[in-house]
């Protein structure tokens, strides 16, 4: 079954009093969407990726969440037993992003942000950074101020590294806190990242050194492919075969354009090649006004494959109160099942 669409209309404007102003985003097009109720993806443990409780090292991301309803758990590498480290990266409804490490047995050490660093579907480039175990968080290539709490301060910094996997999106093996929102761009290094190689690691599309590289580009399958030096591929959900806790591929449309990269067209021509179902989403750069994504009449866009077409996950939109047929009348949010 083929569904054509024609135009699509953003009422922005419904929302937004003022301009917004630009901000920052990942350099690709493509990334990971996860649900919020089962989704998550792992990497398998290779020692290149794995750190004692007083390595340096540092782990990267970009984020963008629809919404901070619930606690969500970004990445951990759980212990698995013995003395050995924990490490949990969280945001919690409140937005306060945590650094939390656990040697089994002694106590957790938190390293917390203030809260309301995250905006709700805007891009947001977080870096964790461990220096001989002291803990730093950057956002958007800022170190942020932090406290510490639990009860087991210090213990980490004698722990022995993990031999289990990453996982990103869950809690490792205690499960739960499941993820919502879209992932992209993964780094981890074996060393501790200064603020300027951050900044630069926000707009490369290389590995930049990084033992892990997911870049998210791959768009279909199961597999997450690692470009770091460790070359250590990953997996959406548990295994290689499609399931309800795989993450989908997103696909980022960056321009009003008809055709090229970041388009609508684009997006959706990615979805086509992938007989599972695509999240597409909205991280257009503009100054607030209605928009409309020009789609070339000539050559109207065909969709054969299930995909979610997200407007509201346009940074500033809400859904729209007006009445069918109205003026400023718009869908924000396409459905599809082909």
């Amino acid at each position: 079954m083929k569904k054509r669409l024609t135009k699509l209309i953003f009422c922005i404007a419904l929302v937004w009093a003022t301009c917004l102003p630009l901000y920052a985003q990942p350099p690709g097009t493509q990334g990971l969407y996860f649900d919020g109720v089962d989704d998550y993806a792992s990497v398998p443990h290779i020692a290149a990726t794995s750190f004692a409780g007083n390595a340096n090292y540092t782990v990267e991301m970009w984020v963008k969440l629809p919404e901070l309803t619930a606690f969500y758990n970004l990445a951990v590498k759980d212990a698995g037993g013995g003395a050995l480290l924990t490490t949990v990266f969280t945001i919690s409804n409140t937005g306060v992003i945590t650094f939390a490490t656990d040697k089994t047995g002694t106590g957790w050490e938190y390293a917390d942000t203030a809260p309301g660093l995250i905006a709700i579907n805007k891009w947001t480039h977080l870096a964790f950074v461990s220096n001989a175990g002291t803990k730093l968080i950057y956002v958007n290539g800022a170190s942020q101020s932090l406290s510490l709490s639990g009860g087991g301060i210090g213990a980490q910094l004698t722990a022995g590294a993990s031999t289990q996997p990453w996982n990103f999106g869950i809690n490792g093996g205690f499960g739960g806190g499941f993820f919502k929102g879209q992932l992209d761009e993964i780094r981890v290094f074996n060393t501790a990242r200064t603020a300027p190689e951050i900044t630069s690691d926000m707009t490369s599309i290389t590995a930049d050194g990084a033992v892990m590289f997911l870049r998210m580009n791959d768009s279909s399958g199961q597999t997450i492919t690692d470009t770091g030096t460790g070359v250590n591929n990953g997996t959406l959900g548990a295994n290689s075969s499609p399931a309800t806790d795989d993450p989908l591929w997103s696909l980022r449309v960056k321009t009003f354009g008809a055709t090229g990269i970041g388009s609508l067209r684009q997006a959706i021509n990615y979805a086509n090649i992938d007989a599972n179902t695509n999240y597409i989403d909205f991280s257009i750069q503009q100054d607030g006004s209605t928009s409309t994504i020009s789609t070339d009449s000539d050559s109207l866009l065909v969709i054969t494959n299930p995909v979610i077409i997200d407007g509201y996950s346009a940074f500033g939109s809400s859904k729209n109160t007006a009445s069918f047929g109205s003026e400023n009348n718009a869908v924000l949010k396409v459905e599809l099942n082909c």
